[in-house]
């Protein structure tokens, strides 16, 4: 797969010119430089469709709803052509730091199949931090999708949590 990024309206320019210095080969645009800005402001679905059309895969900082809306679209089967989120640690304004992660990522993954992936910047969190969060960050991982029957099975022993709150 030919990996080229695009980096959401959340991140900066400032961000994309970085990492064109350490790296002046790697393929990335700032969405309001991709097809004339029309996606600027875009839901999320939409613009993840559309990435997926262009196989490009999303850079950016929205942790509360791309990934979200990421598995969303691969339960469904439609699937998205990937997504690197920067983590907390990442300041929004550390431009060289946050090029620096995607150039050394693309030197490595570049030929990736980024089907559904989404990977988190930095990927080597402290082990404490991990054990902390209870996730298992510093992995990439797919979302996994629920057979109808072990959605079902999920659906009962909500209702059935939720029973024994009321009773007790």
């Amino acid at each position: 797969m030919n990996t080229s990024f695009l980096a959401d309206e959340n991140t900066s320019h400032h961000f994309v010119a970085a990492c064109k210095r350490i790296e002046g080969g790697l393929p990335i645009v700032h969405i309001s430089d991709w097809q004339g800005g029309a996606y600027l402001s875009v839901k999320d679905p939409a613009l993840l469709m559309a990435l997926r059309e262009s196989k490009m895969i999303l850079v950016g900082f929205d942790r509360a709803s791309i990934p979200m809306h990421a598995g969303t679209l691969t339960r469904e089967g439609l699937g998205h052509a990937g997504v690197i989120l920067f983590r907390p640690s990442v300041p929004a304004n550390a431009f060289g730091e946050q090029a620096r992660l995607l150039v050394a990522l693309w030197r490595e993954a570049c030929d990736w199949d980024w089907t559904d992936r989404i990977i988190y910047l930095p990927r080597n969190v402290p082990s404490f931090a991990v054990a902390e969060s209870g996730a298992a960050y510093g992995r990439s991982f797919r979302r996994a999708t629920l057979s109808p029957s072990a959605k079902a099975a999920v659906s009962m022993k909500r209702k059935k949590a939720r029973t024994l709150v009321k009773v007790s």
